[in-house]
């Protein structure tokens, strides 16, 4: 019997162990989510007065889509957000799909486990590779993101390989501090090696600029990767 006692007692507080972990990450995925939510409030739908229907370029025209307006008809506050943190780099937009802030550390490590705020956190953060130049001027660009179970994140990454999906959702919008905007048409979704030639930076063809959407995959040593050809940049 005291045996039997002995092994309740440990199942009892690997169970609750168990709760505490699954609990702690749940709290940080709901912290993750609220601030990110509140970082949203720095974006706003530009008036359709300031934007008169004239004055529209054939590429801002052809960049609407059905319900989601064009790239130019978005600013965000970046004054604003530098005062939370200096470390930004852009604003990331799927209409309809994402919506963060993009920063860039002096390494790709700090961001994975501190969000924009820099708090600690396992959602982390959306990020642009450290060895990219800050205002996107390379030929290759990449972007890093969680895989979160709750489904924030990049975790809507591996949905652009359901062709109906990504039919649906084919541009990414890119906001960048200096006030201009770069539209990607995006072309592709795949897995790939982690340690691939992917990830290798070269200086590129300005015509044909890729920005390279990543995260992790089920399996350890592959990404799943969102690729993107820019479109226009105004």
């Amino acid at each position: 019997m005291k045996k039997e006692y002995i092994l309740l007692g440990v199942l009892v507080a690997v169970l609750l162990a168990a709760g505490i972990w699954i609990f702690q990450i749940v709290s940080e995925y709901q912290r993750a989510d609220q601030e990110y939510e509140e970082l949203t409030e720095y974006i706003r739908e530009t008036d359709e007065e300031d934007t008169p229907q004239e004055d529209k370029t054939e590429n801002e025209e052809d960049e609407e889509t059905e319900g989601s307006g064009s790239a130019e008809d978005f600013t965000v506050d970046f004054e604003a957000l530098k005062q939370i943190n200096s470390d930004i780099v852009a604003w990331i937009r799927v209409p309809g799909v994402l919506d963060y802030p993009v920063v860039q550390g002096t390494d790709n490590s700090y961001y994975l486990h501190h969000t924009f705020r820099k708090e600690y956190n396992i959602a982390g953060s959306i990020f642009l590779d450290s060895r990219n130049a800050s205002d996107f001027s390379d030929g290759k660009n990449i972007i890093y993101g969680h895989n979160m179970r709750d489904g924030s994140m990049f975790h809507v990454l591996r949905k652009f390989q359901d062709l109906d999906f990504y039919q649906a959702n084919r541009q990414i919008w890119l906001y960048l501090s200096d006030g201009s905007v770069q539209v990607y048409e995006i072309v592709g979704c795949e897995e790939v090696k982690a340690a691939g030639k992917t990830y290798e930076l070269g200086n590129g063809n300005e015509d044909e600029k890729e920005l390279i959407l990543s995260t992790c995959s089920s399996r350890s040593e592959w990404r799943v990767i969102v690729r993107g050809k820019l479109k226009h940049h105004s």
